[in-house]
């Protein structure tokens, strides 16, 4: 499996949430890119539970501010998130934990 590691900080928009974004290649000629994310969804899945795409969990969240008592923690997965918009296939992790169980269970061979 192919994939980059980044540590967000304040030029990427999802740092409020995530620590680190997990991306997998869209070239074809670079490898599976596609294939490797969606292996990886799958896992995070099966692994952390279900989540949503992070601009679906961004308007939950703001629809959870100005409607409490519509919000319920659940509504959520504080763990992880993805994204495949314009064919960026990304995985947003939380922190540390989650980053190295994937690491560990996925090795890197870029």
């Amino acid at each position: 499996m192919k994939y980059k590691v980044t540590r967000l900080d304040k030029r990427y928009s999802q740092k409020e949430y995530f620590q680190y974004m997990i991306e997998f290649s869209k070239a074809h000629w670079k490898g599976t890119g596609v294939l490797d994310f969606d292996h990886s969804r799958k896992w995070f899945n099966t692994t952390f539970g279900w989540s949503q795409d992070v601009e679906t969990r961004v308007a939950i969240i703001r629809s959870g501010s100005a409607n409490p008592m519509l919000f319920e923690p659940d509504d959520i997965n504080t763990l992880w998130a993805y994204s495949a918009r314009y064919n960026d296939y990304r995985i947003y992790v939380a922190t540390d934990k989650e980053l190295n169980w994937f690491m560990l269970s996925h090795p890197n061979t870029a």
